[in-house]
């Protein structure tokens, strides 16, 4: 069968080696052409490239499980695997750069049989009646048996197939920058097995730690409150650094330098969004079905679950592409939605919006109603562990939304280990103090 896979990111790359390995004959499509030798990779069309990423055990596992040699590549490659203390094997995250982690995948996808990666925009489907026969790119067509959607939250490839989607603005927005340790240096304060975090009255501290020396301060905000909007220039963003004494340690000029400029996300959303419905040949997987704020980082782990999803559907059961879509759909609203649930509740508690006691109860309590993505016929239970994850180390619980709306506003919480205003008065301001010269700069 042959399979255009739009869209080079870790759904994509992810099910496109699956998908040729089960036999297919598979082309990946996308706009950015990839990372070439040691030169910077810009990667164009995703946004979130360049900011923070933590990679839940869920991405290790099932790697490990389905593609043990994609992950070892990912492992060659620097990115850093993490086991809390105390913790089973399961629980072991992976700490890098999305630039880190995403190298590997090109490389191994690049050398893979029966799969090609080429450059280019793909306009839209071509359709033959309600039959999806392959993709418009610029003047010419890739046609296909199969085209799957993986081009991500700022997709819209074929739209018009879809039901309308759900969700909307997450009301939050963040500034980061990428510092990298000096020779010898030791890490900085560390509560959480990404690193350190910590929830004060008006924003959350986040400090993602990376690869090769590298960590992430992050600063998480309510997007009304226009007084933070200035850490997005240089100036500020480091008064803000300096004012934390978390930060202060990590971001100390003799033990760290930065080694990029500050980025900000602004257009932070949450959204999910069913499979085509009335055609065949046509499926989503990735950022395309489940979008979530990445202040949980759920993405990556929820874009190579959906795409080893779509490649157990297909392969089982190749003679009925009409099911396909369906199939795939029941098992994105079984083990898929519930973690898009849980980032609308998490970002409407931080965003200072009121958090439903029902809602949050209804999140799974656990994992164990997870499978292994085997969407076919005959899929075998899973151990919960498998999709255990930091910054938490569990999938959706209920209450959790609750709970993380009092640590965003202060209050003490389970797993806070950073300083609080309540037992540290005056220590760490209520926000960054930021000098009168840098505050003018956002006026």
């Amino acid at each position: 069968m042959r399979v255009a896979v739009i869209g080079a990111g870790p759904a994509g790359l992810v099910a496109a080696i699956a998908l040729a390995r089960a036999g297919h004959e598979v082309v990946v499509v996308d706009r950015d052409g990839g990372p070439v030798g040691g030169q910077p990779w810009r990667r164009m069309g995703v946004m979130q490239f360049h900011h923070p990423h933590v990679f839940r055990a869920m991405a290790g596992n099932l790697l490990r499980e389905r593609l043990p040699d994609v992950l070892a590549a990912v492992l060659a490659a620097g990115v850093e695997p993490y086991r809390p203390e105390g913790a089973p094997a399961v629980a072991t995250i992976l700490r890098a750069r999305r630039e880190t982690f995403e190298h590997p995948l090109w490389s191994v996808a690049r050398a893979e049989p029966n799969l090609a990666v080429r450059q280019g925009y793909a306009d839209g489907v071509v359709l033959d009646g309600r039959r999806v026969t392959g993709v418009a790119l610029g003047g010419t067509i890739l046609h296909a048996d199969l085209v799957v959607d993986a081009t991500g939250r700022s997709g819209r490839l074929a739209g018009e197939l879809r039901p309308p989607a759900e969700g909307g603005d997450s009301g939050l927005a963040n500034a980061a920058r990428v510092y990298r340790l000096r020779p010898g240096a030791p890490l900085g304060p560390v509560n959480a097995a990404l690193g350190f975090v910590a929830g004060y009255d008006s924003y959350t501290l986040i400090v993602f730690v990376h690869d090769a020396g590298t960590f992430s301060p992050l600063i998480l905000r309510r997007r009304a409150d226009r007084a933070l909007a200035v850490l997005r220039h240089t100036a500020a963003f480091e008064a803000a650094m300096a004012a934390n004494p978390a930060t202060a340690a990590w971001t100390d000029p003799e033990r760290a330098e930065p080694v990029g400029p500050v980025r900000v996300g602004t257009n932070l959303f949450n959204r999910y969004r069913r499979q085509p419905v009335g055609v065949t040949g046509l499926l989503s997987i990735g950022d395309s079905v489940c979008a979530t704020s990445p202040a949980g980082g759920r993405g990556v782990s929820l874009a190579i679950a959906s795409a080893l999803a779509l490649a157990d559907t297909v392969t089982d059961a190749p003679d009925d592409p009409a099911g396909w879509a369906p199939r795939l759909d029941h098992w994105c609203t079984a083990h898929i939605r519930p973690w898009y649930r849980d980032s609308v509740l998490d970002d409407r508690g931080r965003a200072g919006g009121p958090v439903d006691p029902a809602a949050a109860a209804a999140l799974p309590g656990d994992a164990s109603h997870l499978r292994v993505p085997r969407s076919g016929t005959g899929a075998r239970a899973a151990d919960p562990r498998r999709w255990l994850a930091t910054a938490a180390t569990r999938g959706p619980e209920p209450g959790a939304a609750a709970r993380r709306d009092r640590v965003g506003r202060g209050a003490p919480g389970a797993g806070q280990g950073g300083p609080r205003r309540s037992v540290t008065p005056g220590a760490v301001p209520p926000r960054p103090r930021l000098p009168g010269s840098c505050a003018d700069h956002g006026r």
